[in-house]
């Protein structure tokens, strides 16, 4: 295989990088420096990142019919200079409105963004380099949310540092602009020059009892572990860990989402039944529960590592169960279905995280989202293998 798609594909992945790892998770680790700039209340700015959960979910849900109208290329470009733009605005903007709106269009966006890009990362894909080219596309979240991480203590200044974040951050995407356009286009005309697959279209699923208990466990742990990502940094400003503490907690979480698809990838591939799943949950369960009870730089990058290792690896382990008890035609189905189920779930948790939170405490909030991953892990681990639920197969990446 040449080395243009590898390259093309490295380039395109600063949208992930842009769409999902700053525009989405950086408002977290972000929103202890706005809620004291700006007066918020923690239930605020649940409401607000819940608001960019919905619309990347409804993103999500009309990518499809926007590829089948406009095609790969401009969906993608698009939504990228969208998602710079907002980035740049977020850094402007001081009402809750203009943060609310703000959200809302970097989360439909991002949507746009992800998955026109995972397309033609697949498109671009052929046989054993598939997990590669893909594994390169996706693996730029987890980029995102290590540059947050080196910028946070930047964002924790007195003097509205958490403007200057967005702004780096959306100057950034602009700057790669022209490189992304330029590996877009060669992308995209090297895909134009193949044989056109099925058009995707998002199709009503029928029930399907096999993966019942996988699926509640992955909308479980949706709504487990958005209450961690979003307010686990207003826990630890309100624990003294000094901000160059927090920059290195989070940018080790992105270091480790970014590196763990290949230490989780051969025990993915052998599993059948949903265990291995539920050893995931698990493990965010307790990295949750660490920042707890210590908050010691140790504990801090201890936490950071195991959530990390584990938060974008769940999913592949999710998509390969779905693989192997289906069969093909129900692939498309039933991945949409726990593709929405996931989105709402993570929508409705952001906001629940962060009542539970202005009512009793961080530490509170953070360890019911604990709680829910532990439920989450036993309705996993209840989920059946093969022999018992029977189907074999292969399928693309859940997303």
């Amino acid at each position: 295989m040449s080395r243009s798609p590898v390259r093309w594909i490295l380039v395109l992945s600063v949208g992930a990088a842009a769409g999902i790892g700053m525009a989405r998770f950086a408002f977290g680790p972000v929103l202890p420096a706005l809620r004291d700039d700006l007066g918020w209340s923690l239930t605020t700015g649940g409401a607000i990142q819940s608001a960019n959960l919905g619309a990347y979910l409804i993103g999500s849900l009309l990518t499809p019919r926007i590829i089948r109208r406009y095609g790969l290329r401009w969906p993608y470009w698009y939504s990228y200079v969208a998602v710079g733009i907002t980035l740049l605005l977020t850094g402007v903007a001081g009402d809750v409105a203009s943060h609310v709106a703000l959200r809302l269009i970097a989360g439909g966006t991002a949507g746009v963004l992800l998955i026109s890009g995972g397309i033609i990362a697949a498109r671009l894909s052929t046989g054993a380099t598939s997990g590669l080219i893909i594994g390169l596309f996706f693996g730029g979240v987890g980029a995102g949310i290590a540059a947050t991480g080196l910028l946070l203590p930047i964002a924790f200044r007195s003097d509205g540092g958490w403007r200057i974040v967005w702004w780096v951050m959306g100057a950034a995407t602009i700057v790669a602009a022209p490189f992304v356009f330029r590996s877009l286009r060669e992308a995209c005309a090297s895909i134009e020059a193949l044989p056109e697959p099925p058009l995707l279209s998002y199709v009503r699923p029928g029930g399907v009892a096999v993966l019942l208990r996988l699926e509640m466990a992955y909308i479980l742990f949706g709504l487990g572990s958005i209450g961690y990502m979003t307010f686990v940094v207003a826990l630890l400003r309100g624990q003294d860990a000094s901000p160059p503490a927090v920059g290195a907690f989070w940018a080790v979480l992105g270091i480790a989402s970014l590196v763990a698809g290949r230490l989780w990838a051969s025990p993915i591939n052998r599993s059948e039944s949903g265990r291995l799943a539920g050893l995931m949950y698990l493990f965010m369960a307790g990295a949750s529960l660490v920042v707890i009870v210590s908050s010691t730089l140790g504990a801090l990058i201890f936490s950071a590592a195991a959530f990390g290792s584990v938060f974008v690896s769940a999913v592949s382990a999710t998509t390969h169960l779905i693989r192997i008890h289906l069969p093909q035609d129900r692939w498309t189905a039933t991945l949409a279905r726990f593709t929405v189920g996931y989105g709402v779930a993570m929508t409705v948790g952001s906001t629940a995280a962060g009542a539970m939170s202005d009512r009793f405490g961080l530490s509170t909030s953070i360890f019911i989202s604990a709680l829910v991953l532990l439920v989450a892990a036993v309705a996993a681990a209840l989920q059946p293998g093969v022999d018992e639920s029977g189907g074999s197969g292969s399928a693309g990446p859940l997303t």
